[in-house]
C-alpha cells in the first residue's frame, strides 16, 4: 500500500496556563511537533510563552520533591495548556473520516513520542529534577519527563492512567525507567500488567512509533505503580 503524506498543522494557541498573564508577541515561541499516525504525516503546531515556562521553572525549583510522580501530571495553576493540545487531536480525528475516539489515545501517544528527548543535565543542568508539562512541551525531556506529559494529557480526559517505576534491562544494560499504563478495551496484545485488580496495558513515551502493548525492553521488573490524583478525574 502506498504512503499518504497527508500534513495537518494545527495551531494551540495557549495563552493562560497559569494566573499570569504574558501577552507579549516577542515573548512567544512556536513549537512544531511531527509525527506519524497510521501512514499519515501530522504536524502539531503549539505557540508556548517563555515567561510562562521561566515562571513555571522557578516555583519548581523552590518546590519539595514528591515521592508520587502521579502529582506532577497537575499543571502549575492550570490545565488550558494540555486541553488545547487534547483540542488539536480533537481536530485530527475530526477531519479524517477513518478515525475513531477509539485512535485519540494512540495519537496522544504518538505525539508525545515526538518531543525531543532531553536528560536533566541537558536541560537544567543537574540530575533527578522532574519537570512539569509545560516545562516538557516547551524543551523536551527524559522518560519521567514525557510519561508524566502523557499521563496529563490523557488523564484530563478521563482515561484510566498510572506511571509506573521500573527495572529495565535493553542488551546487557540495566537501569531505572518510567512509563505509563492505560487501562481499557483495546483489541490489542501486548505486554500488560496489574494493579488493584485492573488491567493496564503498558506504554513506552520516550520511544520511537511504538504501539500501546509494545515493549521495547529485555526485561522488566515493575517496582512502584502510581495512581493520578482524583481531582484530573473530575469535570
Amino acid at each position: 500500500m502506498r504512503r499518504r503524506n497527508r500534513l495537518l498543522t494545527l495551531v494551540g494557541i495557549i495563552s493562560s496556563l497559569l494566573s499570569t498573564t504574558f501577552s507579549s508577541d516577542k515573548d512567544t515561541i512556536k513549537k512544531d511537533y511531527s509525527f506519524m499516525y497510521k501512514e499519515n504525516q501530522y504536524t502539531l503546531s503549539l505557540r508556548l510563552s517563555q515567561s510562562e515556562f521561566q515562571y513555571v521553572r522557578s516555583i519548581k525549583l523552590k518546590c519539595v520533591k514528591k515521592e508520587n510522580l502521579g502529582f506532577y501530571t497537575l499543571p502549575n495553576d492550570g490545565k488550558e495548556a494540555i486541553e488545547t493540545i487534547n483540542s488539536s487531536i480533537d481536530k485530527i480525528i475530526e477531519a479524517d473520516p477513518s478515525l475513531t475516539i477509539e485512535d485519540f489515545p494512540k495519537i496522544v501517544i504518538r505525539f508525545v513520542q515526538s518531543i525531543e528527548y532531553k536528560s536533566d543535565e541537558e536541560t537544567v543542568g543537574f540530575a533527578d529534577y522532574t519537570k512539569d508539562p509545560y516545562e516538557t512541551l516547551l524543551e523536551g525531556g527524559d522518560c519521567i519527563d514525557k510519561s508524566i506529559l502523557a499521563a496529563s494529557i490523557l488523564g484530563i480526559r478521563k482515561y484510566d492512567v498510572v506511571l509506573v517505576r521500573a527495572v529495565v534491562s535493553e542488551k546487557g544494560k540495566e537501569e531505572g525507567h518510567v512509563a505509563i499504563g492505560i487501562g481499557g478495551n483495546f483489541d490489542l496484545r501486548g505486554f500488560t500488567f496489574n494493579h488493584k485488580d485492573n488491567t493496564y496495558h503498558y506504554v513506552e513515551p520516550s520511544g520511537i512509533d511504538l504501539e500501546i502493548g509494545e515493549m521495547p525492553f529485555d526485561k522488566f521488573s515493575l517496582m512502584n505503580t502510581y495512581d493520578l490524583p482524583r481531582i484530573m478525574y473530575k469535570s
